[in-house]
């Protein structure tokens, strides 16, 4: 084991510290940092409730059921706002949704990736978990 050795203050001895190093269990927040409670409509991040709106919600969670694959803009304004697709709607209501979404879940977590021209992708299955229904 390591020893690291202090001065201790007013003295001149040194104390000697042990760093152990044990393997820790997975807590909520390491093993998964967002919680989607679908029962409750409620979102945690490291356990602290986040406050969504309804439809930065829906999105979310249409996200995370669609991992791993790209869901195009008019399938997202369609499924989740009820735009119909011959609307031809241009709107830019889904970047504001998708941005304010990724500020409120951290910036700094990789869970919803652009992809240019096409739609976006749920990159953060690892860092997501759905609360078993209670």
């Amino acid at each position: 084991m390591p020893t690291m050795r202090t001065p201790l203050p007013g003295n001149r001895a040194f104390a000697v510290l042990e760093i152990v190093t044990q393997p820790t269990a997975p807590t909520r927040e390491t093993a998964a940092p967002i919680v989607i409670d679908a029962g409750a409509r409620i979102v945690f991040a490291a356990g602290v409730p986040v406050p969504l709106t309804r439809l930065e919600y829906d999105l979310l969670l249409h996200l995370f059921r669609n991992a791993g694959r790209v869901c195009h803009r008019v399938a997202l304004l369609d499924r989740v706002w009820g735009i119909a697709r011959a609307s031809g709607h241009r709107s830019r209501t889904l970047d504001v949704h998708i941005r304010k979404l990724r500020a409120k879940l951290g910036d700094d977590l990789p869970l919803i990736t652009t992809v240019r021209g096409v739609g976006y992708r749920f990159d953060g299955a690892t860092l997501v978990r759905l609360a078993p229904d209670s």
